[in-house]
């Protein structure tokens, strides 16, 4: 299964916990995992944000109350940080569920 950001359910989401929970305690298992925790508070705001907007600038920058270009250049500083190409499903992918994961370790 390639997890997409926008159809993630619940359920799916529960059963990957359920299935790798032992794995995904182990937080090298997560990828991102190191690199979220190190940006700053900001920019893992701003990250977790343009994730669960379902990638939508126009709504994100909404969300934040910043400026497009300023939410421009965050994600492509937080790009080069994570070593991440937000295009990539299967990146984007990693990233939501190392989000989802990471506040539940």
């Amino acid at each position: 299964i390639e997890l997409k950001p926008d159809h993630i359910a619940s359920d799916i989401y529960y059963d990957i916990v359920f299935r790798y929970k032992d794995m995904l305690t182990d937080k090298h298992y997560l990828l991102y995992y190191d690199e979220l925790k190190s940006l700053k508070q900001e920019d893992y705001f701003t990250v977790k944000e343009y994730i669960y907007s379902h990638l939508n600038l126009n709504r994100t920058s909404s969300n934040l109350c910043i400026h497009r270009n300023t939410l421009n250049y965050r994600l492509n500083k937080i790009a080069d940080v994570l070593n991440i190409d937000f295009k990539d499903d299967k990146q984007v992918s990693n990233l939501l569920l190392t989000l989802k994961l990471s506040d539940k370790i």
